[in-house]
């Protein structure tokens, strides 16, 4: 996944897509709702992956035409999603 990631970053850098001028920290903060009381129903979490996976099978497809990427779908799909 690592080689994929840096393979990326190399190829949007030729493409001038990104540039390395400025470097940033992401400080992102998540609030959590989590303890022994709380639960998440299997079904939900189920149907939510399903559509999950589909939105993102989409946005490979669309990154893929946009950037001229000739490596099956497949293969990018199982190592995003894993």
């Amino acid at each position: 996944m690592e080689k994929l990631f840096y393979q990326v970053v190399e190829k949007l850098y030729e493409m001038k897509e990104i540039r390395f001028a400025n470097i940033f920290v992401d400080g992102t903060k998540i609030e959590a709702n989590a303890n022994k009381y709380t639960f998440v129903w299997k079904k939900v979490i189920e149907k939510n992956s399903v559509k999950l996976r589909e939105k993102s099978k989409d946005k490979i497809i669309s990154i893929k035409e946009k950037y001229s990427i000739k490596e099956d779908i497949e293969i990018l799909y199982q190592l995003i999603i894993i």
